[in-house]
């Protein structure tokens, strides 16, 4: 199910609220389908009073596709399009800063980690109380078992 263009206008705000009911990741989710598997949608809400989240869990649990998609349906919603999901509510994102994945810079000698808070500082710099912030794993922080988004 598509949230049809109408609910999704109606419901853009300039508040600087997101909740999302029920998102899927769309690509994700053909891709689970076509081998028989089904995705499960994902239910976000991000209010003024609830602004930082921690998400936890083992690798291959979905933290980097629930990041993704959460950037993904605020794009959507940007733009006016359809968002995947049961219901949105989207307010005003007026910059929106994704990183998921670790890469390292060593022809510069910086570190994974390194290239982590040089990125993590510009994004400080640059965020304002309207941006949305969607970051993965800290490497130095994350073992083989369990990782932190």
């Amino acid at each position: 199910m598509y949230v049809r263009l109408v609910d999704v206008i109606e419901s853009l705000s300039f508040s600087r609220s997101f909740h999302v009911v029920n998102g899927r990741h769309p690509t994700v989710e053909v891709g689970l389908l076509s081998s028989g598997r089904s995705f499960t949608p994902n239910t976000v809400s991000l209010d003024p009073d609830s602004q930082l989240h921690i998400i936890t869990g083992p690798n291959m649990a979905g933290k980097s596709t629930l990041l993704r998609q959460t950037a993904l349906i605020a794009i959507l919603a940007q733009a006016g399009s359809f968002v995947p999901a049961d219901c949105a509510e989207v307010g005003i994102v007026d910059r929106l800063f994704s990183r998921v994945g670790a890469k390292d810079d060593l022809f510069r000698d910086r570190s994974t980690f390194m290239v982590e808070m040089l990125e993590t500082a510009d994004i400080l710099k640059k965020a304002t109380p309207n941006s949305l912030v969607s970051k993965s794993t800290f490497s130095s922080f994350s073992a083989k078992h369990n990782s932190t988004s």
